[in-house]
């Protein structure tokens, strides 16, 4: 399965100021700069390859795949919007309590409503018992603790391949 993004823009930016302040053991550069975006954009064709990488189509003649920086961003591109889609999803309560209808119990049909974390964190947070309140901390403790380690295994995972 390939799936192609054709004529994406790349937006412009025009460097204030830039100045290398070092260099990281991974090859990056350390970097301070202010900048300005501009109305001006290159456009870029990538492709989804089958091993799951990203390419790009058109590449520059004689530029290794492996040391294009447009791919390598691109690639941490994905990486940031899946971590700040899953975490989203993990706290985002207001649609979850219209639309799971507050069932507390596990179901196995995704036709049904199911129960979710924050809908049962929102509960036990307005119950006037002070243990389920505990209980309601303890849960947002653990989506925390939940997002932020699957922010640091896909950071580590894809550390070399970005």
């Amino acid at each position: 399965m390939l799936a192609e993004l054709r004529n994406l823009p790349a937006p412009a930016k025009l460097n204030l100021f830039l100045h290398v302040t070092g260099r990281r053991a991974d090859g990056y550069h350390l970097l301070e700069t202010v900048f300005q975006f501009i109305d001006l954009a290159d456009r870029v064709d990538l492709i989804l390859r089958q091993d799951g990488r990203i390419g790009r189509l058109g590449a520059p003649a004689g530029v290794p795949e492996d040391v294009d920086l447009t791919l390598r961003a691109a690639r941490a591109g994905v990486v940031t919007g899946v971590l700040l889609a899953v975490a989203r999803i993990a706290g985002e309560t207001a649609p979850l309590l219209f639309t799971s209808l507050n069932n507390q119990f596990w179901t196995s049909s995704l036709s049904e409503p199911m129960a979710s974390l924050p809908v049962t964190i929102f509960k036990f947070a307005m119950s006037p018992y002070e243990n389920w309140q505990q209980l309601a901390w303890a849960g947002v403790f653990l989506i925390t603790v939940a997002v932020l380690g699957l922010n640091i295994l896909a950071r580590v995972l894809t550390r070399n391949k970005i």
